[in-house]
């Protein structure tokens, strides 16, 4: 990671399992920025695009949030990603959530920009 940029970027409720490890590494000289949310927990594409840097290379961004059940539309952040910084990592949990954004297991996000699944 280091050798390709020091920036990540997550969002205010990213889930802690997530949120300490990039504390953490906020701590030993990595740059975090924290994404707010509105009133039903969803990012504005529009910060992150603004956030996104040359050196960024993590956006940790949940698919479903356990606690207010916001719904990310993980397709859209992945093409801003792409679209901004295409050497950008976006992991994503593919199970987590698909129903409720309407995408079958199956379908997965099969042709979105989205880069790498965990």
């Amino acid at each position: 990671m280091e050798r390709q940029g020091k920036h990540i970027i997550t969002s205010a409720i990213e889930h802690p399992a997530v949120y300490k490890p990039l504390e953490f590494l906020e701590q030993h000289g990595f740059s975090l920025t924290v994404l707010p949310v509105d009133e039903k927990g969803h990012i504005s594409l529009t910060d992150l695009e603004n956030a996104i840097r040359e050196d960024t290379i993590l956006v940790s961004i949940m698919t479903v949030n356990n606690e207010v059940g916001a719904v990310q539309d993980i397709a859209a952040i992945g093409q801003c990603i792409k679209e901004k910084n295409p050497k950008t990592l976006f992991p994503y949990g593919r199970y987590s959530g698909l129903w409720e954004n309407g995408t079958s297991p199956k379908e997965g996000f099969r042709g979105s920009a989205v880069c790498q699944r965990t």
